[in-house]
This record gives structure tokens, sequence and C-alpha cells, in this order.
């Protein structure tokens, strides 16, 4: 599916507790500009300044959600040094994580995003979306 930012609202999904939604993708591919407008449906407001927390690991929205950016981190110790593992192991945190593969032995996503960018400015394809298969 192709999506331009004009259309990116048509493929927002809600959000909730214990969500840890990975997006996956080469740099530019529009992963922060996915998980922003996650964010601002998720808070209701589409005014606030949301930015990618690359040099911060994460950033906090409201009471219970986290955007991750793990570009720069070189191994999953980097991140739960910076108390990442007490978020990704409260049930109530919702996480949006950029650059997930890092935290592959770590966190077990709830859906994950694949976005390839288009040959045209400004579109990207999401690939995938999915949530895992949960046995019982």
């Amino acid at each position: 599916m192709i999506v331009t930012l004009d259309h990116i609202d048509d493929v927002m999904f809600d959000l909730h507790p214990g969500d840890r939604i990975f997006l996956r993708g080469n740099l530019g591919a529009g992963k922060t500009t996915f998980a922003r407008k996650l964010i601002h449906k998720y808070l209701n407001n589409s005014e606030s300044h949301i930015t990618s927390p690359t040099y911060t690991y994460y950033q906090k929205y409201g009471d219970n959600l986290y955007h991750f950016d793990l570009y720069r981190a070189e191994s999953a110790i980097d991140i739960i040094r910076t108390g990442a593992q007490d978020i990704f192991d409260d049930e109530s945190s919702i996480c949006i994580i950029e650059w997930p593969e890092i935290l592959a032995e770590t966190v077990v996503p709830t859906i994950t995003v694949d976005i390839v960018p288009s040959e045209l400015w400004r579109e990207f394809r999401i690939v995938n979306c999915q949530a895992p298969k949960i046995d019982n």
C-alpha cells in the first residue's frame, strides 16, 4: 500500500496499554513521520511538538506513551542502562520503537510496521503491519 502524508491518517490505528510498536525501515524511510502521526492520534492533539529522540533514546508523552529511537544504540545494554527495561516491563506503557532490531531478544512487538520509501518525495509504502499470532 502506498500512502502519502495527506492520507496517512487513513492507516493509523489505536494504541493500547501494553502495545509495543516496531517501526522498521532504512534511514529516511518515514519512521519518525509515522511515529509522530501515531502520537498525535493518541494524544488527540495534532499540534504537539514531536521530535525524534535520537540522542536521548526515548521521549515520554502523556502518562504512558514512549517514543524510542534506537539508531545510535550499539547494544541492548545501552538502552537498558537508561531505565528502559522498567518501561518495557510495565504492562500499562505503550512503546513506539524506531530501529527496534537491537531489542530482538528483549522486547516482543505487538505490531510491526515495515516502511519502504517510494520513488516519489513524501510518499512511503507500508509493507507489513501485523500483530504476532498468540498461541492459546
